[in-house]
Order: C-alpha cells, then structure tokens, then sequence
C-alpha cells in the first residue's frame, strides 16, 4: 500500500499525497457477519494480551518493591518469599 500511495507523489522536496489523491483510493469494507467472526475469533487474544499487560505491571511493581529491600539487606530473601506468597 505504500508504494502505491507513493505513486501519488506530489511532493517537492519530500513524498508527499494530497486530500484530492487519497479520496480516489477504493476502501474494501467487509460485510457486517465477517466483522462480527473477526471480533469473535481476536477478543479473547486481546483479553489474553490485557491480563498479561495487568500481570506484568504487578510483576515489575513487585519487583521495584522488593529488589532494593533485598539489596540492602532490609529484608532476606526467607521473608520475601514470605511477602511475595503472602499477594500472589
């Protein structure tokens, strides 16, 4: 599709496409039942991808948490393991 729309060029000194030109590009919009299949098949994988983004955040505050209590000696790793079972 690049290439394509680069073929527009009307641009001086860069590649550039006018309004005028992306107008006349035909858009194929499908049909309302494969949308709805495409949406059925994709949200549980979009779900999937929020609760990992949820589960990494938790991970990271965890570990931000823990690490420099750890390595000051504030807190062993017997009680952190503790700590840690304790929220998970």
């Amino acid at each position: 599709m690049k290439d394509f729309l680069i073929g527009f060029d009307a641009g001086g000194t860069r590649p550039a496409v006018t309004k005028a030109q992306l107008e006349t590009v035909p858009i194929l919009i499908p049909p309302d039942a494969l949308l709805a299949r495409f949406d059925e098949l994709t949200s549980p994988l979009f779900h999937r991808i929020d609760g990992n983004r949820r589960g990494s955040r938790t991970l990271a505050t965890l570990r931000d948490t823990l690490l420099p209590k750890l390595m000051s000696g504030e807190l062993r790793v017997r009680d952190s393991e503790q700590l840690v079972g304790s929220h998970v």
